[in-house]
């Protein structure tokens, strides 16, 4: 069995999170799986994904590599109810595309679907969007 050294966990991270086009960050109501195929996004109600364009921190630790947005990223404001987010997506595209980093949505490192009605605005501050390569 082989494993990535910490520098190519860095590398791969920077070049998918800091992609000079930009990445695209999508909210899911299940999980994306690693193929992407269980990516669920809402459908209407302004819904749309959002670009985050170098953005992103990436730092090698003990066990894990972790890359966290550098910024806040803010969803449109829901025109209707997006349901109960649990997961998002980090894409390659606007649309359909592919998903290249997944995760669920957690608070205080505990995952918490999130239910999104109209009006709430959906965002992800400073240092709180985490993705991680071990």
């Amino acid at each position: 069995m082989s494993a990535a050294s910490d520098q190519l966990e860095v590398d791969l991270l920077n070049a998918v999170l800091n992609n000079a086009s930009g990445v695209w960050i999508g909210l899911s109501t299940a999980d994306p799986l690693d193929t992407g195929l269980g990516l669920a996004e809402p459908v209407g109600g302004s819904y749309a994904r959002v670009q985050v364009v170098s953005g992103f921190t990436v730092t090698s630790g003990a066990t894990t590599t972790s890359g966290v947005n550098s910024a806040a990223v803010v969803f449109p404001t829901p025109t209707a109810s997006w349901g109960t987010i649990s997961h998002f997506a980090i894409c390659s595209g606007v649309s359909g595309a592919n998903v290249r980093l997944r995760g669920a949505v957690t608070v205080s490192g505990v995952a918490t679907p999130q239910s999104v009605p109209s009006g709430v605005i959906v965002k992800f501050l400073s240092g709180t969007l985490v993705v991680t390569c071990a």
